[in-house]
């Protein structure tokens, strides 16, 4: 199984699963849930994570540049020296034969002193280490139970588990101390909860490490933005609608205005504008054709080409991948007048007002009669 092939997952798979992996990092259990989902191993969607992480880094410069090409170099140096263990004329080969530059014996010499140069000097002979690492990994669906001792990475116990339930936590660390290797009393790790039950049953303080520690904040404030964007993105629809409300003559916008989203009925509207039902009937019939034909010709929403470029906020809701106010709906004139019924209430944020002043002025300066 470990070095089973998948020729059935083409690259457009592949890339579905990279990507899916990028937008999951940080949440629990979520690489586990990808594997699963196409029954492959982690380490088989981290690999193509990681590929997909460099491609993206690199991009952020220009790739050819030479200091993105040296830094890649340096990437590949340490790993096959760190992790591969290869000796120097060996690297140089496998540089050579990735098609990189600066792949001489002399240079990859050069770059691995400077890295040495550049790490601390103070030893840790002396430093007390008061906690263990811990973490649970999976292959072929079993749990991995993983012990660390944090200043070396020296892995003090690695087992494959039925599961990783607190019972079998315990065991695991009992054996460590059975070994008389277990004298630090607290854990770090993950908020899994069989480690956490496990740290009580043993007598051992478990401390969740920072980046779980400050995840459900990170997660809080993406819903509140969220949230925001979406409250953002609904009142454009009623920026929108005034300013599109504006080609139409004043008695049709009056009557579609007071009728359709304040509430009145038509007796009250043809009393307001001083009409009779009929002309109040024929004004809402002709304002609803326009509006529905400008909204056809002009929304992107409808149109689904271009950038909505009228608000800024917009233009950043749906980068941001959220749904569009309109989705789910008809995306007709009658969906945004619902809209604009349940938002009439609220107060328009600074920059539509600002927008909206602007509108208004523009209005006063053009002469009488001007389209």
């Amino acid at each position: 199984m470990k070095f089973l092939r998948r020729p059935d997952l083409d690259t457009v798979t592949r890339v579905h699963i990279a990507a899916q992996a990028l937008l999951s990092l940080g949440v629990y259990g979520e690489i586990t849930r990808i594997a699963q989902a196409y029954r492959v191993s982690r380490l088989f969607v981290y690999k193509l994570l990681w590929q997909l992480q460099l491609l993206y880094e690199l991009e952020a410069c220009d790739p050819g540049a030479p200091e993105a090409i040296r830094t890649e170099v340096d990437r590949h140096i340490l790993l096959l020296r760190l992790e591969g263990h290869c000796a120097l004329e060996r690297m140089s080969q496998i540089l050579r034969q990735l098609g990189l530059p600066f792949a001489s014996v002399g240079y990859i010499s050069q770059r691995l002193a400077a890295y040495a140069r550049a790490l601390p000097k103070e030893e840790w002979t002396g430093a007390q280490i008061v906690f263990l690492l811990c973490d649970e990994i999976f292959t072929c669906g079993q749990p991995i139970l993983l012990t660390v001792e944090p200043r070396s990475l020296a892995i003090l116990k690695i087992e494959l588990a039925k599961n990783r339930e607190a019972a079998t936590w315990k065991q695991h660390w009992d054996a460590l101390a059975e070994a008389g290797l277990i004298e630090q009393q607290t854990v770090v790790s993950d908020q899994g909860s069989g480690l956490v039950k496990g740290c009580a049953l043993m007598g051992l303080t478990h401390h969740p490490d920072l980046f779980h520690l400050l995840r459900p904040l990170a997660i809080c404030g993406e819903r509140l933005y969220r949230k925001a964007l979406a409250a953002i993105a609904r009142e454009h629809l009623a920026v929108c609608f005034a300013c599109t409300l504006r080609n139409l003559p004043p008695q049709q916008a009056a009557a579609l205005l007071l009728r359709e989203v304040y509430g009145f009925s038509t007796e009250e509207t043809a009393e307001s504008l001083e009409a009779t039902v009929v002309q109040v009937k024929n004004w809402i019939q002709q304002a609803r054709r326009i509006m529905e034909e400008r909204y056809a010709h002009s929304c992107v929403l409808v149109t689904k080409q271009g950038v909505c470029h009228q608000c800024v906020e917009l233009d950043g809701f749906f980068n941001g991948r959220s749904r569009d106010p309109l989705d789910g709906t008809a995306r007709t004139l009658e969906a945004r007048l619902a809209i604009l019924r349940e938002t009439r209430e609220a107060a328009l944020g600074p920059w539509h007002r600002r927008m909206l002043r602007l509108v208004d002025a523009r209005d006063r300066a053009r002469p009488r009669g001007s389209p």
